[in-house]
């Protein structure tokens, strides 16, 4: 009995063997309403597995904003403590870094995860404020909540990317299982008609690509 496709092969495994089944079908004059079947559910399955390809790539894609507002915030950061210090140097009674900054540096900002890190950024926001719109610190109050808004939009973004990929994988794996159920459904309709021996020559054998690369004349 030939090796019947498995839900955990993947997608292009399955669509490739069926291919072959189908192409050995009409190479031995064996006509049937499943090879059309078959091939309508490969077909299908292609799509799935295309969908499932383009959610995953804008995930990654999606990711790939998030980390790279990463950067650009931490900058923001770096670039509000830096004018902290130069505004205390340039006004001794006027000293705002402890204000912003209570442990007068910056790292446990960059450490902390996104959540976290967003929450705390509120709070400096808030601090930025209360110095009132007239002080030389106060536009850098539009420039962060921006940059703000900006990774919490991409971080939106991601999830739903995620939703999307789950619900691609789902869609694909229920495909996949049509077109498994199909190809036995083959096999078995057409050992009823053939019997086995002859039924066995429309089922490729399974071997790899460097086998079937590499084949020698010899069976």
């Amino acid at each position: 009995m030939p090796r019947m496709i498995r839900e955990k092969d993947s997608s292009s495994m399955c669509i490739s063997i069926c291919r072959r089944h189908c192409r050995l079908s009409k190479q031995n004059s064996y006509i049937s309403k499943d090879i059309d079947t078959l091939t309508k559910l490969c077909n299908s399955l292609k799509i799935k597995e295309q969908d499932r390809i383009t959610a995953q790539t804008t995930c990654m894609d999606q990711y790939d904003d998030i980390i790279n507002k990463d950067y650009e915030l931490n900058d923001m950061i770096r670039t509000i403590f830096e004018k902290c210090k130069q505004y205390d140097r340039e006004h001794m009674f006027d000293q705002v870094l402890e204000h912003l900054f209570p442990t007068k540096t910056y790292g446990y900002l960059l450490r902390q995860n996104r959540h976290k890190q967003l929450v705390h950024l509120e709070k400096i926001v808030t601090k930025l404020k209360s110095l009132g719109e007239s002080h030389g610190l106060y536009p850098l109050v539009d420039r962060l909540q921006k940059q703000m808004q900006s990774i919490a939009q991409s971080i939106a973004l991601h999830k739903n990317a995620l939703r999307m990929v789950q619900a691609a994988k789902a869609q694909e794996q229920i495909a996949k299982e049509r077109v498994c159920t199909q190809y036995a459904v083959n096999y078995f309709n057409a050992c009823a008609q053939m019997g086995k021996k002859r039924a066995a020559r429309l089922f490729p054998k399974r071997i790899s690509r460097k086998v079937a690369e590499n084949i020698e004349d010899k069976k």
